[in-house]
């Protein structure tokens, strides 16, 4: 949000004179456009004490700068300032704004803001306004017409009959439109006059407008149109009439109906019987009865289409002709029932479910369906049971569809056993539609049918019938399959439902028992779709490369790996490389290393693009910098730049994406490759990002990939460098850095370790609370780690290495004695093949990705130096020797802000941290609004506009707590105190109020709605805050129903709430939170941006 602190004072300081100048005008300009409707009001009011002679000034600066520009902030504020004053009720205002806008249109413009301004005038014109609308006319005919003819008066509907007189063509036709607003005499002889005019286009608009008048003449007229042009004339004759009578005016149905039925067609004759049944009466009505019963099909259809419109028309009569009238009478009668709800109709429609004619039989199905409901259903299941034409089938079904639902699904297991053998396959399509899974076994003997409709019904349900629970009861029906796509449709519900299975190995192992050596062949149709490691290690067993290929999970990605090396032209192995590398089960990190992998096999241009575009969908700080590096290929830097501008601009609802110098640098050349190839709309959003994107923070390079700049020997442990003197360490420092070339060097852009003994590698720069990521490849027998802030170590070694445990997998905090020492799970790559690490260690908690899977998950991290003291608090990032070969590469790291450390005093007094600085753990509710950054807590208004509350999941009762927060102009929020997670913490519990009280938004409050005020029940003492921008203290104290509030180190509050509202509340509110005395303590969003810092709490007695 713009920081408009200032900008605010300046429009404050425009109240105090109402001489208008260009300044003043100039500095409302400049805070527009406004962020919120409170902000505009205050705009507008300071455009408005500007006085007139400031309009026609913005009108003279928007001269030839309008035409497809409308983000001008002299548009924006004459477009405000004339809505403004049109809905203010002060028609003072109202006033001096037209005048402003008169003046500005008697002036020297250019066409486009003349009309800008005619169009903006419409909301506040008055007559006062004709004289200058009239004169453009002639100029600016339609925006002229409109603004006079929203002025709805008498003296503009005379400046609009004189302008008919003196125009023609488009011009007139936009006069005669605006004319048709007009009910008056006047208006209407007017209108009948241009009926009869020689422009065709003029009579018709003319002819249209009288159609929608009540007026006698307006008929006569239309009457007189029908006589020359009966296409025209009698459309809009029935239109007239339908109008009148809808208002009770009926005496023009008779006349209209005898016109018609002597010059009318077959649909306006139609049309004439329906004004007939909808709003005669008596002896009229009883005639329509006698015509439905001996009339033309046609007149009887319109009498239902009637009787489908007017809820108040009989049905009654007209059914008693139901035998007397043709099928197709019959069936709109029905359908007319429907509409009507008319439940006599039920008996009549079961009474046409044995009719020979199948369109009755729909028509009774579907009244007999949507008037008796679910009582229908045992009529629907005779239906079914019974022989039937398959459209009747399909709406029997259709139907019955709507009435089974949870409490009677077993029902259609009863229909599908009824059915003819002709009507299952619908059936069973019903049943795989509702995933009836209890349905599964009962599918084996449809599976086996001889009817081929059956049979195929039967296969088609099994990927709806199947769940993650039943996929082993497809097992049986392998052996059924008889044709490719029905074994395809078993494969499918394996594909879809196996994964949802608790243990894919388990369920692989019974199919190959049955079918691993007779039938190899057919399961490489199946395993792919199911996929894990036992079906993989089978299919590598059989060596059958086809389901390799076919393989749908990404387990298969190395063996298919070994595949393209044996054969590195293979386009086919390439592809379902790339495939599976997309596949939504691969962590981020693991995908980013494939695809790094792959690239070098890209063998044409397409292919690398391909590669490319996928590391632009994975949202990586590595992926990043590998298509920076392609940056300076000029035949994929077009391509890599689009990816990496895609991995570094925030998503949706976020204020930054990736940032820092080193990504800023990467998304400047990559906007002069955009722009030099024309990319607009990429290179425009890029911009916006550039322009914000913070140069701190983010990401850093430990590593330069060409030297080991930044890095040095590691000298003994952080205990032992401690104790020494400056001058030894320094001597120690130089011997262990001699060493380094022995045993680390740069190669291939990694650190590579070559030696034989134990001499680590470390940073020179020591750390605190930071995230890691670091790329690591081992070889046979490998064995080493990364030791954090100096301390062993989160664990790299070979698999393979059993007899030292080393089957656990990489990732564990390998020297841990008291807390978790071994990783979550195994997720190593093999031996050879590079790891992704990303290590988040925050205070003494260690958390750590492998590859994209968790493996250790929030761990405490012992100190191996001393074990009886905590972690230490910084350190050097080390890479551990152990004497094997090993390699790092891509090794970035982002510091980490946390909150501050307690000083001793407040330690020693009891004072704990309720806020780390990093996350939310700690608080419950809205976490989407409320986040974390640099260390603050700060609401944005966002998808809920800033509103929503977060609260400490602890409940306390006495307590005080201090924090520092800062204000933007206009904000306000709470502290919730007592609260329960549901309500409005101000009235069930209580709430001290957050608020930027300086703001003149906020000119009026009450007493106790200021900062500091307990709302509703206690006043604060102002003057407290300091400028809005800058931090400010508070410290609550709480004891029973006792507050104390400090702000800035000046009492503001100090009261007891139960003698505070003895006489009642100041709001005159009920607050029943006054009796809670134990609850949650939250910030109240009220749709304002607030930043919230240092937060702690003593808890009391």
């Amino acid at each position: 949000m713009k920081k408009r602190f200032f900008g605010i004072l300046l429009l404050v300081a425009i109240l105090s004179s109402s001489i208008f100048s260009q300044s003043k005008l100039d500095t409302v300009l400049m805070n527009l456009p406004a962020e919120s409707t409170a902000e505009l009001e205050l705009y507008m009011s300071q455009l408005a004490a500007l006085g007139p002679s400031a309009i026609p000034t913005m009108a003279q600066q928007l001269k030839g700068r309008l035409p497809g520009k409308f983000d001008l902030k002299e548009h924006y504020a004459l477009s405000g300032l004339v809505k403004y004053a049109g809905q203010n009720g002060d028609e003072a205002l109202r006033n001096s704004v037209e005048e402003g806008f008169i003046k500005a249109i008697d002036s020297d413009l250019d066409l486009e803001s003349e009309v800008f301004l005619i169009e903006q005038l419409r909301y506040i014109a008055t007559d006062k306004s004709l004289a200058s609308l009239t004169s453009k006319i002639k100029s600016i005919c339609e925006p002229a017409i409109q603004t006079i003819a929203s002025i709805e008066s008498g003296k503009a509907l005379n400046a609009l009959l004189e302008a008919l007189e003196e125009n023609q063509g488009y011009c007139r036709l936009a006069i005669i439109k605006a004319i048709g607003g007009y009910s008056t005499p006047e208006a209407i002889q007017a209108l009948i006059e241009v009926s009869t005019d020689r422009d065709a286009q003029i009579r018709r608009v003319a002819a249209e407008i009288l159609a929608e008048s009540t007026d006698p003449q307006a008929f006569n007229a239309l009457m007189s149109l029908a006589k020359t042009d009966p296409t025209l004339g009698n459309r809009l004759l029935i239109k007239n009439v339908a109008i009148q009578a809808a208002e009770g005016k009926i005496n023009k149905i008779q006349d209209l109906t005898n016109h018609i039925n002597a010059t009318g067609d077959l649909e306006q004759k139609t049309r004439c019987i329906e004004l007939q049944m909808m709003y005669l009466q008596n002896e009229e009505q009883k005639n329509l009865q006698r015509l439905f019963s001996r009339g033309t099909p046609e007149e009887q259809m319109a009498i239902v289409s009637a009787l489908k419109k007017d809820a108040a028309l009989p049905l009654d009569p007209y059914f008693k002709s139901f035998d007397k009238v043709p099928a197709k009478v019959q069936s709109g009668l029905l359908s007319a029932s429907v509409v009507r709800n008319y439940k006599p109709a039920i008996s009549m429609s079961r009474a046409l479910l044995t009719n020979s004619d199948p369109i009755m039989r729909i028509e009774a199905i579907r009244t007999l369906s949507r008037l008796a409901g679910s009582e229908s259903l045992p009529d629907l299941q005779k239906v079914i049971g019974s022989k039937q034409d398959p459209m009747v089938l399909k709406i029997a079904i259709s139907e019955l569809e709507h009435w089974v639902g949870e409490n009677n699904l077993d029902l259609l297991s009863q229909i599908l056993r009824e059915a003819p053998v002709e009507n299952k396959a619908q059936v069973i399509g019903l049943i795989a539609d509702r995933k009836l899974s209890d349905q599964l076994p009962e599918m084996e003997s449809y599976l086996l049918s001889s009817n081929a409709e059956v049979r195929k019904a039967a296969f088609n349900a099994l990927p709806n019938l199947a769940t993650g629970a039943t996929v082993t009861d497809l097992m049986p029906f392998i052996s059924i399959a008889e044709t490719p796509e029905e074994l395809d449709l078993i494969q499918k519900a394996f594909n879809e439902k196996a994964r949802e299975h608790e243990d894919v190995d388990s369920l692989v192992l019974p199919l190959l028992n049955t079918f691993g050596e007779s039938s190899p062949t057919l399961l490489s149709k199946i395993l792919p779709a199911i996929g894990g490691n036992s079906a993989l290690a089978y299919i590598k067993k059989q060596n059958i490369q086809s389901a390799l290929l076919d393989w749908k999970h990404p387990e298969a990605i190395p063996e298919l790996f070994k595949m393209l090396t044996a054969n590195p032209d293979d386009k086919q192995i390439f592809g379902s490389i790339v495939k599976l590398i997309n596949h939504p089960e691969l962590p981020v990190d693991q995908r980013v290393l494939y695809l790094r992998k792959i690239l070098p096999y890209a063998s044409n241009l397409e292919e690398k693009k391909r590669v490319i575009q996928l590391l632009g969908n994975t949202r990586s700080q590595i992926a990043f910098m590998v298509l920076r590096d392609l940056l300076n290929n000029d035949s994929l830097k077009v391509e890599a730049a689009q990816s990496l501008v895609k991995i570094a601009l925030p998503s949706a609802g976020e204020e930054f994406g990736l940032i820092g110098k080193e990504i800023k640098a990467g998304l400047m050349q990559a906007d002069t490759i955009l722009n030099e190839e024309a990319d607009a709309y990429t290179t425009s959003i890029l911009r916006r990002y550039l322009s914000i994107i913070p140069e701190e923070g983010g990401f850093k390079s430990l590593f330069n990939g060409k030297d080991l700049s930044g890095w040095q020997g590691l000298v003994e442990n952080p205990i032992a460098r401690d104790t020494m003197f400056a001058v030894d360490l320094l001597a120690k420092q130089i011997e262990a850095d001699a060493k380094v070339p022995q045993n680390w060097k740069v190669e291939d852009g990694a650190i590579v370790f070559f030696g034989e003994g134990y001499d680590n590698l470390c940073t020179v720069e020591s750390y605190r609370d930071f995230e890691l990521l670091v790329d690591w490849k081992i070889t046979k027998n490998g064995d080493s780690g990364i030791y954090l802030r100096g301390s062993p170590q989160v664990q790299i070694w070979d698999t393979s290495l059993t007899d030292i445990g080393a089957e656990v997998g990489s990732g564990g905090l390998y020297n841990n004695q008291e807390n978790a020492s071994k990783p979550l799970v195994v997720a190593d790559n093999a031996v050879g093949e590079w790891n992704t690490f990303r290590i988040i260690m925050i205070q003494d908690k260690v958390t750590v990705y492998l590859n994209g899977t968790l493996v250790t998950d929030r761990v405490t991290l012992e100190n191996y130096w001393n074990r009886e003291l905590p972690i230490f608090r910084s350190g050097p990032i080390e890479l551990q020797a152990h004497g094997t070969n090993l390699q790092f590469r891509d090794i970035y790291l982002r510091e980490i802000e946390s909150a501050p450390e307690l000083n001793d005093r407040e330690k020693s007094e009891g004072y704990t941290r309720i806020f780390n600085g990093i996350n939310l753990d700690g608080w419950v509710g809205n976490k989407t609004d409320y986040i974390v950054k640099d260390g603050e807590i700060v609401i944005y208004p966002g998808g809920s506009g800033g509103h929503g509350n977060l609260y400490t999941e602890k409940e306390y009762d006495n307590f005080i707590i201090r924090f520092e927060f800062k204000l933007t102009p206009g904000a306000n929020n709470g502290l919730g105190i007592h609260a329960p997670l549901e309500g409005d913490a101000a009235y069930v519990g209580k709430e001290i109020q957050i608020l930027d009280n300086s703001s003149p938004i906020y000119a009026n409050l009450k007493d106790y709605q200021y900062h500091g005020s307990v709302y509703g029940l206690v006043p604060a003492a102002k003057g407290a805050l300091k400028p809005v921008g800058e931090w400010n203290s508070e410290e609550v104290r709480v004891k029973g129903n006792q507050i104390w509030v400090t702000v800035n180190n000046k009492r503001i509050v100090f009261d007891d709430l139960d003698t505070a509202t003895r006489n009642g509340t100041l709001d005159g509110k009920e607050h029943p939170g006054l009796k809670r005395l134990k609850g949650h303590i939250g910030f109240l969003g009220h749709g304002s941006e607030v930043h919230f810092r240092n937060i702690r709490i003593k808890e009391e007695n």
